[in-house]
C-alpha cells in the first residue's frame, strides 16, 4: 500500500498563517474534472497540439514551436487552438482545486490560461479577485478576498496571453508591475518546477 505523501511540518505551518505563497502551473489543471476520453494538456502536451499542427520537429523549444505557429495561422488561431485545447465548455474543478480553494490564501500567482480556479472559488463561495495585466494589478484585495494574479493572461483576456518567444522576450517591457510585484516573493516560497519558465528566468538575470 502506497504512504500518503505528507506535506512537511513548516510548509503547513506557513500556509495555517497565511505565510505561503502558491505559484500554479499547468500541471494543476490536469486535475480538471472532464468527460471520459478528455484530458487537460500540460505545457508539454500542449506544445505538442501546436508543433503538430505547424510541422515544427519535436525537439523545438516550446516558446518558439508557439512563435512559428502564429506566423503559419495567425495569432487569433493560435489563441483558438489553445483555447481548444483547455475544453472550456467541459473542464470543471477538480478535488483538488476544491480543496485548494479552501486554504487561506490572500495571493495566488498561476500561468494557467484556464479559470479553474476562478470557478473552483466561485463554487465555495469564497471571495476572490482575478486580476490580468499592468492596470488591475493594484486592485489586489489584501486579506479580503484572494487575488489571483494571471501572469501569462487567460481565456478571458487574449491580450494578455504570453505564450510565444516574442512574448516572453517583452515580457519585462510591457509587465514591469507584474514583474517587479512577482519577482521577490520567489527567493522565500516553495515553487514548483514552472519557476523554470521563460519569463522567471528573464526575472533571475
Amino acid at each position: 500500500m502506497d504512504e500518503k505523501l505528507r506535506a512537511p511540518y513548516p510548509l503547513v505551518s506557513d500556509i495555517d498563517h497565511g505565510r505561503c505563497l502558491p505559484f500554479i502551473g499547468a500541471g494543476f489543471s490536469k486535475n480538471a474534472a472532464l468527460p471520459p476520453k478528455l484530458s487537460m494538456p500540460d505545457w508539454s502536451e500542449l506544445t505538442g497540439i501546436l508543433a503538430r499542427d505547424a510541422g515544427t520537429p519535436p525537439d523545438t523549444h516550446p516558446t518558439i514551436v508557439a512563435q512559428r505557429y502564429e506566423q503559419r495561422f495567425g495569432r487569433v488561431q493560435l489563441i483558438e487552438t489553445v483555447r481548444e485545447a483547455l475544453h472550456p465548455d467541459k473542464a470543471r474543478p477538480g478535488k483538488a482545486h476544491r480543496s485548494f480553494v479552501r486554504l487561506p490564501l490572500d495571493t495566488i500567482y498561476t500561468t494557467n490560461f484556464d479559470l479553474l480556479l476562478e470557478d473552483a472559488y466561485s463554487e465555495a463561495m469564497r471571495p476572490f479577485r482575478s486580476l490580468v495585466g499592468e492596470l488591475q494589478l493594484p486592485f489586489h484585495a489584501g486579506q479580503i478576498a484572494s487575488s489571483i494574479i494571471k501572469m501569462h493572461g487567460d481565456l478571458r483576456h487574449e491580450e494578455h496571453v504570453i505564450i510565444t518567444k516574442s512574448d516572453y522576450d517583452s515580457f519585462m517591457d510591457r509587465y514591469p508591475v507584474v514583474a517587479t510585484h512577482t519577482y521577490p516573493q520567489f527567493h522565500v516560497d516553495l515553487v514548483p518546477a514552472s519557476y523554470h519558465s521563460a519569463a522567471v528566468k528573464r526575472l533571475d538575470r
